[in-house]
């Protein structure tokens, strides 16, 4: 482990406000904010192939939040 920050590729959509979780080997980033509007959508992160992946949207728009 080097403990050095490096940059990867960037989230598709830029938001605040957002919810993350790591979950089986993925960073999951759920709603937040763009451009003040609260957003439904989903992305997760790949790891191991540094890229990130649309996934479905959540039925309700939410920023600000917890995620567990």
């Amino acid at each position: 482990m080097s403990r050095t920050w490096v940059f990867m590729t960037p989230m598709t959509t830029a938001r605040i406000g957002h919810g993350a979780v790591l979950f089986q080997g993925k960073i999951y980033v759920i709603g937040g904010i763009i451009e003040n509007s609260y957003q439904n959508s989903v992305e997760a992160y790949d790891i191991e192939n540094d890229r990130w992946i649309p996934k479905a949207p959540m039925n309700n728009i939410n920023a600000n939040f917890g995620v567990r």
